[in-house]
């Protein structure tokens, strides 16, 4: 149900909560046969009916289940179909529901899932999930999430699957977030998922509502979310008490425009770093529509309370031209970066600016007050998409998991690799974590990395475009992906 905090078993906007009685379908895994799912409906212990048959028509198919998963087979490979599910003790036009319905107006609730009701005729609303629709096919890795791009289910927020944040919790589960988003749409619902198996299954813990652009980080121990309300929106900043299932309310770090055409915050997952008894990360103020970014560095003393909105500082806004004088006019300045140390042990930022360069602006903390000094733009084989960069504490070697690219045949964002540094400035391919250089760039993406170092192996999730996406950057998938024994490519 809604919670007074930040997060929600399911989030749903005030005119359709009659939905919260319905079973949810939380989660959806295409595979090359058919597909698994996982539904949420507390307080509901018999069985199931799933209805199912293809997107474009013809014969439909009625499945008896039980539990709270299930794996369809049997389908055909790259073809979409459309299914939705109902309790099985109403789907005849009893209430199956174990307690009592939710109360108030049944309009939401008929008019929500109304597309489902029409293969249970009769049934009780409440005992009827929405229709959704998925796409049979093997996307590569491993499948958090999915959504097929017709797929209404999170039309509030959005449509397409963004925003990938990993991070390994000290009990060592596994946590990863996405966000949901479209073009000028409202943009402000995240997911929170769990692994047990080092990334083998997941499993969806909970919604956070309003969250965009989430970052999860771990400071003194305790687990955090540092995020955007909305595209430009308010900076915030929530804690989690177990492990990412309940969010305490988020306090706002800094206010934003909250409007997709004008100028505010702007981020991304990027890595927080500890560094002079700093918590630092990457952002910006500005926006494509008004063609401009400025940076900044956000940070707060790392034995602070983070809740506190007054522990944070935000440094003083530059432009990147401020730095590198000549920059051509088409360049709105640099985003996306990662704080990052040194080998001479001051800090920098490295942010995304442009196909096959990267812009590295020194970071001043004198009296814990982080500033732009100065910097420079260097080679960087990507093109313009973040690309997280991390210190290996065990070779010292910079790593990042980019788009990388290549003139022939020319990429985009199609593949994903793996490249090293020793001083930050020369960057070298280690390896192909994803390669599709020879699918269509205008639609398969392997985008936005979010990694983590793990003992020997790197853990990795992707923003994916697979399979029918809308376009490479409007993704229906995010995946995970491990790469092992990675130092023996250094």
């Amino acid at each position: 149900m809604n919670s007074p905090g930040w997060s929600y078993r399911r989030y749903l906007p005030e005119h359709l909560k009659d939905r919260l009685a319905q079973p949810y379908i939380s989660r959806i895994v295409p595979r090359g046969d058919g597909f698994y799912f996982e539904i949420s409906d507390p307080g509901y212990d018999g069985g199931y009916l799933i209805d199912l048959g293809q997107a474009a028509g013809g014969e439909r198919r009625k499945i008896p289940f039980e539990g709270k998963s299930f794996s369809v087979g049997g389908l055909e490979n790259e073809t979409d179909y459309s299914f939705c599910v109902a309790r099985s003790g109403g789907a005849a036009g009893g209430t199956g529901r174990a307690q009592a319905p939710v109360t108030g107006s049944r309009f939401a609730a008929s008019l929500a899932a109304s597309e489902g009701l029409a293969f249970f005729p009769g049934a009780d609303p409440a005992d009827v999930s929405s229709l959704r629709r998925v796409r049979c096919c093997r996307a590569p890795g491993v499948t958090v999430d999915y959504l097929h791009p017709a797929d209404t289910e999170y039309s509030f927020s959005g449509r397409y699957l963004c925003s990938p944040s990993l991070l390994k919790l000290p009990g060592g589960g596994l946590l990863a977030s996405l966000d949901l988003y479209a073009p000028g749409g409202p943009q402000n619902l995240s997911a929170v998922y769990r692994s047990d198996d080092g990334g083998e299954s997941w499993h969806r813990l909970c919604e956070l509502f309003p969250c965009f652009w989430g970052k999860l980080f771990l400071s003194g121990g305790k687990l955090f979310m540092l995020a955007c309300s909305t595209e430009y929106g308010d900076l915030l900043i929530g804690r989690s008490d177990d492990g990412g299932s309940t969010w305490t309310a988020p306090s706002v770090i800094a206010r934003g425009a909250c409007d997709p055409g004008r100028a505010g915050w702007h981020r991304a997952p990027m890595p927080v770093t500890e560094h002079e008894g700093l918590i630092m990360t990457d952002v910006q103020w500005g926006s494509w529509k008004e063609k401009f970014f400025l940076d900044a560095i956000l940070s707060a003393p790392s034995d602070a309370d983070l809740l506190d909105p007054s522990v944070w500082s935000i440094s003083p806004l530059r432009h990147s031209s401020d730095f590198v004088p000549g920059l051509p006019e088409s360049v709105r300045g640099g985003i996306e970066g990662s704080v990052v140390i040194r080998p001479d042990g001051g800090a920098c930022d490295f942010l995304r600016l442009a196909d096959g360069s990267a812009l590295m602006l020194d970071v001043r903390t004198a009296k814990g007050r982080p500033s732009f000094p100065g910097g420079r733009v260097i080679p960087f084989p990507s093109t313009a998409s973040k690309a997280d960069v991390i210190r290996d504490p065990v070779s010292g070697s910079y790593l990042s998991a980019v788009s990388y690219l290549l003139e022939e045949p020319k990429t985009r964002r199609n593949l994903l690799s793996l490249i090293a540094s020793e001083d930050l400035e020369h960057w070298r391919l280690l390896c192909h974590v994803v390669d599709m250089r020879d699918a269509d760039p205008a639609f398969f993406g392997f985008q936005y990395a979010d990694f983590i170092i793990d003992g020997n192996d790197i853990l990795l999730l992707s923003r994916t475009a697979f399979s029918h996406a809308h376009s490479f950057h409007d993704s229906n998938f995010i995946t995970f992906h491990r790469i092992k024994n990675f130092r023996k490519m250094l």
